[in-house]
């Protein structure tokens, strides 16, 4: 369940790279309109405290090996979600995806958004108000690294379910996700 989870927030996030890549606009710095200053206006309230912080999922392999297939040094590729609750509302979320196919074509795939966030109870909504996105294949014709433009922003917004869930040890876990039935765990980050 937790990697079918994160495949799909992997997902959605490769859905808005490639959304970006197909309307050629290689963006500013982000922010509507791609000048360079984010929407301020977009809603906010406080995390809970528990949720304020760093917190991290996924795997990403640090092994490297010889591919007998493509005659080529390879690793095992991972995934990643990270994210960072401030106090004050603000929001970072990084999704990085990396992949062989085929023994020889590596894919890789990383976004980042930040803006504000509204938090209830086992739900946060996403606002982006600036992004990037990153995305290379072994063809380089689909390569990009662009900022998210105002139209690609507002489709970066989403809805996370959450819940800490009670470990035999005593402990709690976060578990996230993009509905109450594909959570997630994330680990607080040190």
């Amino acid at each position: 369940m937790r990697s079918a989870s994160l495949s799909r927030l992997l997902t959605a996030a490769c859905t808005v790279a490639m959304l970006g890549a197909c309307n050629g606009n290689s963006g500013g710095t982000g922010g509507p309109g791609g000048d360079g200053n984010p929407n301020t206006n977009t809603p906010k309230s406080p995390p809970p405290q528990a949720l304020q912080g760093q917190w991290l999922n996924g795997t990403i392999s640090p092994l490297w090996f010889w591919d007998e297939n493509s005659q080529m040094v390879q690793n095992g590729g991972g995934t990643a979600a990270y994210f960072v609750f401030k106090p004050d509302g603000s929001y970072e979320e990084f999704l990085y995806a990396s992949f062989t196919s085929g023994g020889s074509c590596r894919y890789l795939s990383w976004s980042s958004t930040e803006g504000t966030a509204t938090f209830e109870d086992g739900t946060f909504h996403i606002y982006p108000t600036k992004g990037r996105s990153k995305y290379s294949d072994c063809t380089h014709g689909s390569d990009f690294d662009k900022s998210l433009s105002a139209d690609e922003l507002k489709k970066a917004q989403k809805v996370y379910y959450w819940k800490f869930q009670a470990q035999a040890d005593g402990t709690s876990q976060l578990m996230m996700g993009p509905n109450e039935t594909s959570l997630s765990v994330f680990q607080k980050a040190p």
